[in-house]
């Protein structure tokens, strides 16, 4: 646990920083490089063009290493406005080699902008200097992050222990700190239970912290449920395991149930030292036989007898949300064969939450509110892919809040449970309903960061900007590191037409937060109003080293180049765009016209094509594909395009005077002057038809 939480400068290096450091992830398609320089440790993602040459060379320093190196250790990166995120490769220590991060082995990962948030360190680390005023914003770490899992994670505050220890007290040392092996069995499981009983990776439904509290406010020596309440995530049919579930599977053991509450984690593990692999076998061996009589396991063997008990009654397995990592399956049985515990993982839509027995005893309110808090209580992002859930817990809380409506009920349950409200209604985008669950959650709590910065996004998506410019600034004005917010004000200062003053306020996010995205692309927006095209195609690249996906870069660069004859560097852009999105009409005909114009007449209708049999092509594609066929005077080709043009908008005047004229370039006169008439009809002030016209009737 010492070695949980480190920065560079004190991890021992164990990777391979120097042979075996370059790998290709193929499923996403980027290549990494991990590199050990002046003590610092680094990154480096990039792609290979056409000449194999290095493009979007993106690289981060790692600020701390997580992970003792027994299993596995990954790399954070703390920013300016105090948000740690993750960096995508880890290194793999049974393997001995580098590879994908957990949950990053997938073709669209979140490469280096996974943000961390509180709950995650809590159980990698001691407690983080954090201001309570802030506290609010789970990504927020405002100071450098302690090394390790400390003695008071366990031990409680030790400041009173370590004054009498510098004093030479020795009468009251003992009774100055904490010590969970005088406290009661529940007690002690307690302390391991703050991180081993999180039954699930997965952030919906595993545990609710209690309004008034925050992550880090739980201590030794009181009851888990006054801080916060634990549920089991229920998944039909799947028997996988996971990182954090020990004490879960523990107490589904038999050997749990039968020892009266006896048994604990501290029953097996010393968690003040790690026993050595080589020894570790007759260690737990031995833990075993002080429960188990070896004269009554008749059917074992006497190699059984004197071997690894785990091996049988814990096999060891891969997680499912692991990959490279075995971990002990710590629900001691009877294992056929002895094989992984681990089988495949059910659909995440089965996903429920579920009380705990030890919190069963809650009043019927309080279940209503905190089962509805398992529920939403997960990003808005990840609440938006799940609305069946969604609806679970605004169902919950709206139930909740009607039987407590006439009962004096903790402000802070009420004001949380519309928050949460808010959060399901902007979920299903029903923003009426969210603005109002967020007004009044910040009625009965004004001071709260999320509903005030959720309300301005409500706001701005209305159309209302003052009220969104007043619900951002509120925000800034606790915490004025608050990027989402001064994003909002960018944006807002953009859409009334004050482009310097939304500059401003984006390239102040992106100093704040470099992986800012979505500010660097919006000050290129503001480039390309202006036509400063150099300036416009440096930020482009930068978004692009940040994420070499982002499609509305690869398309406003292809464009920009294209617009400069870049012909072949244009159509790079836009054959990337059309490997990522293939749904987008608008890509095909950029790349048709590119096409076109490298006089490669048979590759600019080929692209056409493509569009029409995948089902993308609507009125301009075929219009543009008639056009083609037009100008090779290839008549009966341009009519058959015209013609699809113009069931996608038979009121195009546009398309029926160039379907009118190939008619006519083939002798139909009948049907090319009805298709004019029809022109001059629907466009009186279409001289050019009307001449034509005249021609043809003479």
């Amino acid at each position: 646990m010492g070695r949980s939480w480190m920065t560079p400068a004190t991890a021992e290096v164990i990777e391979d920083y120097s042979k075996n450091n370059t790998f290709y992830h193929e499923k996403s398609g980027f290549y990494y490089t991990m590199l050990r320089q002046n003590g610092n440790l680094l990154q480096r993602r990039y792609l290979l063009d056409s000449n194999k040459q290095p493009v979007y060379v993106h690289e981060e320093e790692a600020s701390y290493v997580v992970g003792s190196g027994n299993h596995a250790r990954s790399y954070l990166r703390h920013h300016p406005n105090g948000v740690v995120t993750q960096l995508p490769v880890t290194w793999y220590s049974r393997e001995k080699r580098w590879g994908m991060s957990p949950g990053y082995d997938v073709p669209n990962h979140l490469d280096f902008s996974r943000a961390v948030p509180q709950g995650c360190v809590f159980c990698h680390t001691a407690y983080p200097r954090l201001l309570s005023e802030r506290i609010e914003d789970s990504h927020y770490f405002p100071s450098p992050i302690p090394e390790g899992i400390g003695c008071e994670r366990c031990h409680g505050p030790g400041g009173a222990h370590v004054q009498l220890a510098s004093q030479g007290e020795s009468e009251q040392l003992r009774q100055s700190i904490y010590n969970p092996g005088r406290d009661t069995k529940e007690a002690q499981s307690t302390v391991c239970y703050q991180c081993h009983m999180e039954v699930s990776v997965d952030s919906l439904g595993t545990r609710v912290i209690k309004p008034g509290e925050d992550v880090f406010s739980f201590r030794p020596g009181r009851l888990f449920s006054s801080y916060a309440i634990q549920f089991s995530v229920e998944r039909p049919g799947a028997r996988d395991f996971q990182v954090v579930q020990h004490a879960e599977l523990m107490e589904a053991s038999r050997c749990f149930q039968a020892s009266a509450g006896r048994m604990t984690c501290t029953s097996c593990h010393d968690p003040h030292r790690k026993v050595s692999s080589n020894y570790a076998p007759a260690y737990y061996r031995q833990r075993c036989l002080e429960c188990h009589d070896a004269g009554k396991l008749t059917r074992h063997t006497a190699v059984q007898r004197s071997g690894d008990c785990s091996q049988c009654h814990m096999p060891r397995g891969v997680p499912a949300n692991g990959g490279h990592t075995v971990f002990t399956n710590h629900r001691v049985g009877i294992y056929s064969g002895g094989g992984s515990a681990a089988s495949r993982r059910s659909a995440r839509a089965a996903i429920r939450p579920a009380l705990r027995d030890a919190d069963r005893s809650l009043s019927e309110d309080d279940k209503l509110f905190f089962l509805g808090a398992a529920y939403l209580d997960a990003p808005l992002e990840e609440l938006m892919g799940r609305p069946d859930l969604v609806d679970k817990g605004i169902q919950l809380l709206n139930d909740y809040l009607h039987s407590v409506s006439a009962k004096s009920v903790n402000p802070l349950y009420l004001s949380r449970a519309e928050a949460l409200l808010g959060k399901g209604y902007q979920a299903l985008d029903k923003p009426a309903e969210a603005a109002l669950h967020y007004e009044n959650s910040l009625k009965l709590n004004d001071r709260q960061l999320l509903p005030a910065y959720s309300l301005g996004l409500i706001s701005a998506g209305r159309g209302e900007l003052s009220l969104a410019q007043r619900y951002f600034s509120q925000v800034l004005q606790r915490f004025p590191e608050h990027v989402p917010s001064i994003h909002g004000l960018g944006a807002l200062a953009e859409a009334a037409g004050r482009p310097d003053e939304a500059v401003r306020h984006f390239e102040h996010a992106i100093r704040l937060f470099p992986g800012s995205l979505a500010s660097l692309y919006r000050v290129a927006q503001i480039h390309l109003r202006r036509q400063e095209s150099e300036k416009a195609m440096a930020e482009l690249q930068e978004c692009l080293s940040l994420n070499p996906k982002y499609l509305p870069a690869l398309l406003d660069l292809g464009h920009l180049y294209s617009q400069q004859n870049r012909l072949s560097e244009s159509r790079g852009f836009f054959e990337a765009a059309l490997g990522l999105d293939a749904t987008q009409e608008e890509i095909y005909n950029a790349l048709s016209v590119v096409a076109d114009r490298q006089g490669n007449f048979a590759q600019s209708v080929a692209v056409l094509q493509l569009a029409a049999s995948r089902g993308v092509a609507g009125e301009v594609t075929y219009m543009n594909l008639g056009n083609l066929y037009a100008r090779k005077e290839d008549f009966p080709k341009a009519i058959q395009a015209f013609t699809l043009a113009s069931t996608k908008n038979p009121q195009n005047p546009k398309v029926l005077f160039a379907l009118g004229i190939c008619y006519l370039k083939v002798g139909n006169i009948v049907k090319g002057r009805a298709l004019l008439e029809q022109v001059v009809q629907l466009d009186p002030q279409n001289q050019e038809a009307k001449q034509i016209l005249k021609q043809v009737t003479r």
